[in-house]
């Protein structure tokens, strides 16, 4: 709260808008401050956020195309909504498809044309589900789904399972994978199924039950199982104990099949 001095020429107190210069409020002001607030995208120092702009550094693109991408994700792209909300343009409107607003999301993905380009190539499925968000949650949603097993084998999500349960074992392996209230740590796996994403929980208790770490992410993905679902959650439950150094000697996971493979010394572990 700021702290301003009383002005020698009096006068009566009034409201004003911080959000225009003229500090007047008007209806065209409020709705473009109502659908700024509704397409508000994550903050830009989140822990996502920055493994984005790490990916993104990291390939060693031609400038031009990192330059690109970097005025996609602000929105700095020279679309009709923009110029228009510039005043540049007399109408918002996108002539090549007919759409009332051409947005920079619209011209890269959401329309028609763009959507043949996006239909040739493995993340077809994944426009399909999915309604007009913000274009760096795209990105985003794009950078989580190249991260997970759905691109690469069972077998190799199986094997990065195992070598993660073997690193964070300190004890030898244990004959079964069931709940032991002897042992000091479990961790509990729970996906759950949405319409357009998946959401993976774990949770990491001690020998009492009590919740020391806990962990929760949404994953845009079109459909997998529940066993996957399972394995992906033990991985993530894995990877955040190593993180923290704590040991693990109870795993405790819902499908039936997963404890079958955890359980099997030759099938998995080898």
């Amino acid at each position: 709260m700021g702290c301003y001095s009383v002005s020698w020429k009096g006068g009566q107190d009034c409201l004003s808008w911080h959000f225009e210069r003229n500090d007047v409020y008007s209806v065209k002001s409020g709705y473009r401050l109502a659908l700024n607030e509704k397409l508000k995208v994550l903050v830009s120092n989140s822990l996502m956020i920055r493994k984005w702009w790490n990916f993104l550094w990291s390939l060693h693109l031609p400038p031009k195309i990192e330059l690109f991408v970097l005025r996609v994700c602000l929105n700095a792209i020279p679309s009709m909504a923009n110029l228009w909300k510039r005043k540049m343009v007399a109408h918002p409107r996108y002539d090549r498809c007919g759409s009332e607003l051409e947005t920079t999301g619209h011209v890269l993905f959401w329309c028609g044309e763009a959507k043949k380009v996006w239909g040739a190539s493995r993340f077809d499925s994944f426009f399909d589900s999915l309604c007009e968000i913000p274009t760096i949650e795209v990105f985003l949603c794009l950078f989580s789904r190249m991260k997970l097993p759905f691109f690469v084998s069972p077998l190799g999500l199986f094997g990065e399972i195992a070598t993660l349960l073997s690193e964070e074992t300190k004890v030898r392996i244990p004959s079964s994978w069931l709940l032991r209230k002897s042992l000091s740590r479990s961790i509990l796996m729970s996906p759950f199924a949405k319409i357009l994403y998946v959401g993976l929980g774990v949770a990491i208790r001690d020998d009492k039950g009590k919740v020391i770490l806990a962990s929760s992410n949404t994953t845009w993905l079109s459909s997998f199982t529940a066993e996957v679902g399972e394995f992906i959650a033990l991985r993530e439950g894995l990877l955040l104990v190593k993180f923290y150094n704590i040991p693990v000697q109870i795993v405790e996971v819902n499908a039936s099949n997963v404890a079958s493979i955890l359980n099997s010394s030759e099938t998995f572990f080898r």
